[in-house]
């Protein structure tokens, strides 16, 4: 924490919703959703609650989960950490269908992963799964050893009373070896507000009072934490916290610096203190606009016990620059870098040319509902500059490389090298295509290079309100480059901009590389990539 007691909020910026916390003596584990993206699960530590290292993922191979044409926004939604007698949990559920429009959805059946060595992300185990579908999973270990899975699922038994959508927690004993139910499920929150939703449960203990806290109201501008107590068990009866004083534990409203809080985990510090993790958003450019091109961020804040009751104190934005850059030179690639759900096969190697990074365009291309070649980072920052070098020499019409912004395979920016589909030309181009919100529609624009040309520096300027694409080429031998040329510009907002049957509200921006065949045929020639890089700038322009 800052002199002041305030954390360097976010603590965890740029896409990483939906956080879940454990600690185990003086070490703090924090998990994230990754829906689409893969490897699964993001896990972070720290031993301070400041400075919070990327350390792995809990889903790396194809045994433990598949994601084949995942639809954005499906995949791996709020995961729950939890540590019991030596060992990890991680209780999870996959979406692959989920189209929000119409709220079409297939709800998973979740299951739960383990290790003994969290920092080994070979070692989680396959998954053991529960027999009652759900999403945001939860798994509670009381003291007399009973295990207890907590998800949420839509009302659809007709004597049950629901408001709006329905959507509500349950909760069901478990046998922890099998995932096997030990009797029914049964409902312990139905809201009664809003938009009748009730998700994201946790079930702890503290001083022989059982708590449940549900994130309520939907994960957008309406979205809260709620907290119930009993002394009975985890099947309640559930006291409601008191309305004003302790309910809802965080809500922000329309903020104009963080809201759509909750989804939130409480954790008891190394000192006695008390602290909750939580999803929120930063919102940029137009009031009309509650969403982040970030996405869903992790925050935290300190937590005061009253009478019994969890309160929130504080959440003030101290988030600090960042320069990251990748030059390739490690044998494995650098954590933090995601696919496009789940590859069939490696696409790229770090030792056919070393010092660089050689990628494969394969048969997909990266607007398709498939695993294209394509590796993405989350973007941290509003303002910033995102450089790439490589060279690239294909040899058929059609086959391209290069760097993108990236929400999901209908919002996006990139601008890459290409063989023109004109084989009249011998050269190469430059070809930028940018999303328009307003006509619904990609538009393209390309620039000829000078024959000679393979080697270009490609640079995404992002701004809170906009992001803008250019290049520069190596004039001779002597590695000089060119001045940037603008080739396009596409404002944050038709990233988050919500389109029916299109949108994708759960995830965040991601800057990204990629090389792409054509006419359904890999690329034989790769794009070597000299360097990625992202510097933070002021966020004022």
């Amino acid at each position: 924490m800052s002199s002041g007691g305030a954390f360097n909020n976010p603590i965890i910026p740029g896409f990483n919703p939906d956080p879940s916390i454990c600690r185990v003596n003086g070490d703090y584990f924090l998990v994230t959703s990754t829906f689409e993206y893969y490897p699964g699960i993001s896990v972070y530590h720290s031993k301070d609650l400041l400075r919070w290292t990327l350390i792995g993922h809990v889903i790396t191979r194809h045994s433990q989960i598949n994601m084949r044409t995942t639809e954005p926004s499906g995949g791996l939604w709020a995961p729950t950490i939890r540590y019991h007698d030596g060992r990890f949990y991680v209780s999870v559920g996959c979406t692959h269908r989920f189209r929000p429009k119409e709220w079409d959805i297939v709800i998973p059946r979740g299951f739960y992963v383990s290790t003994t060595n969290i920092w080994d992300s070979s070692s989680w185990s396959d998954p053991t799964f529960f027999d009652v579908p759900g999403i945001d999973q939860d798994l509670f270990f009381d003291d007399d050893g009973k295990v207890y899975f907590s998800a949420v699922n839509l009302i659809t038994e007709p004597r049950i009373k629901k408001h709006g959508l329905g959507l509500a927690t349950f909760t069901a004993e478990i046998d922890l070896v099998t995932g096997r139910c030990l009797g029914p499920a049964k409902w312990n929150r139905l809201s009664d507000f809003g938009l009748g939703i009730a998700e994201g449960p946790h079930i702890f203990k503290k001083d022989g009072f059982y708590y449940l806290s549900t994130a309520e109201g939907g994960t957008d501008e309406g979205h809260q934490q709620w907290i119930f107590r009993s002394t009975a068990g985890p099947f309640g009866p559930w006291e409601e916290g008191p309305k004003g004083t302790v309910n809802p534990v965080i809500f922000n409203d329309n903020d104009p610096s963080i809201r759509n809080t909750g989804h939130l985990d409480f954790i008891e510090t190394a000192n006695g203190d008390w602290v909750a993790v939580f999803l929120g958003v930063r919102p940029q450019g137009e009031k009309s606009e509650l969403l982040s091109q970030l996405g869903r961020e992790t925050f935290m804040s300190h937590v005061e016990w009253i009478d019994g009751w969890p309160i929130a104190r504080g959440m003030e934005l101290l988030s600090k620059p960042q320069v990251w850059r990748d030059e390739f030179q490690d044998s494995t690639l650098q954590l933090g870098w995601y696919h496009l759900r789940t590859p069939l096969k490696k696409d790229y190697s770090l030792s056919e040319q070393p010092g660089s990074l050689s990628l494969y365009g394969n048969a997909y291309r990266i607007d398709d509902f498939e695993c294209p070649s394509m590796l993405l980072r989350k973007q941290t920052g509003f303002s910033g500059d995102w450089r790439v070098k490589f060279s690239f020499a294909p040899k058929e019409a059609g086959h391209e490389a290069g760097t993108a912004i990236w929400w999901s395979q209908f919002a996006y920016a990139s601008i890459g090298l290409r063989k023109p589909f004109d084989e009249s030309k011998s050269g190469l181009e430059i070809v930028s295509r940018c999303y328009n919100e307003v006509e619904d529609q990609f538009k393209e624009f390309t620039h000829e290079l000078p024959l000679e040309c393979r080697d270009v520096e490609l640079i995404i300027r992002a701004y809170p309100t906009r992001y803008e694409l250019f290049f520069s080429i190596q004039n001779d031998s002597h590695s000089t480059a060119s001045d940037p040329v603008k080739l396009g510009e596409i404002p944050s907002k038709a990233l988050t901009h919500r389109r029916s049957g299109k949108e994708s509200p759960n995830t965040g921006s991601h800057f990204a590389i990629y090389a792409q065949g054509a006419y359904g045929k890999p690329c034989f020639e790769p794009a070597v990539f000299e360097f990625a890089e992202w510097k933070v700038l002021s966020e004022t322009n």
